[in-house]
């Protein structure tokens, strides 16, 4: 498989998997950081981690924006969780959650525009039409 065959499956699979990712995120989140949606969540990020080394070149600073919103926002979520689960109150959680909410869905649909500019960037352009064959007079 030729490079630009490669990147343009690569881009096409890490888009299909940042669809079903965020998807499987927001199902945790709603679900209260369900365990079972929490394992899919992290099926997709392997799926995102192999698609996105075959183009890291051209995704590069979208894919570490995305790891580290992803990783903030999951560190906020998990410790809130674990704070209910002991009873305690956790001040300014929806606040600060809306924020960090608001920065991990922009890294993904900026990671995604990523992917769409390696597809844009990798089609081949339409062949020139050959010139009419002239009729003879």
């Amino acid at each position: 498989m030729d490079k630009s065959t490669a990147d343009t499956e690569a881009a096409r699979k890490l888009i299909d998997a940042l669809s079903r990712y965020q998807a499987a995120f927001n199902a945790m989140v709603e679900a209260s950081m369900d365990i079972s949606l929490y394992e899919e969540v992290s099926a997709c990020l392997g799926e995102i981690r192999d698609a996105k080394t075959v183009i890291f070149a051209h995704v590069a600073a979208q894919s570490v924006d995305f790891v580290m919103a992803h990783t903030g926002l999951m560190t906020s979520l998990w410790n809130a969780q674990l704070a209910r689960t002991r009873g305690e109150y956790v001040p300014f959680f929806d606040v600060q959650n809306d924020t960090l909410r608001a920065d991990h869905d922009d890294a993904v649909d900026k990671l995604r525009a990523a992917c769409e500019k390696v597809l844009s960037d990798r089609r081949i352009p339409p062949s020139p039409r050959p010139s009419p064959t002239p009729s003879p007079h």
